[in-house]
């Protein structure tokens, strides 16, 4: 569904492309947005975000609160 769900915006006559008509910035759609390598970076960075997020987010929970406060503190003294 995630990856779908580019379909719509990244497409000839998607949401991005429509913008970026009505500011002037371009005169007609660009195509490469879509099934391009462009397009699998996106979504591949969108996909694979919430994997990279999650494992960092659980391991500085993990972190002692004592280690974070040492360390403000040191970072005060100096």
């Amino acid at each position: 569904m995630r990856m779908i769900s580019w379909l719509p915006f990244l497409g000839l006559h998607g949401i991005f492309n429509q913008s970026l008509m009505a500011l002037g910035f371009i005169d007609k759609p660009l195509a490469f947005l879509l099934f391009s390598d462009f397009a699998v970076i996106v979504a591949s960075v969108h996909l694979f975000t919430l994997f990279m997020i999650v494992p960092v987010f659980n391991a500085m929970v993990r972190i002692d609160p004592a280690v974070i406060e040492a360390a403000s503190r040191r970072r005060l003294m100096h």
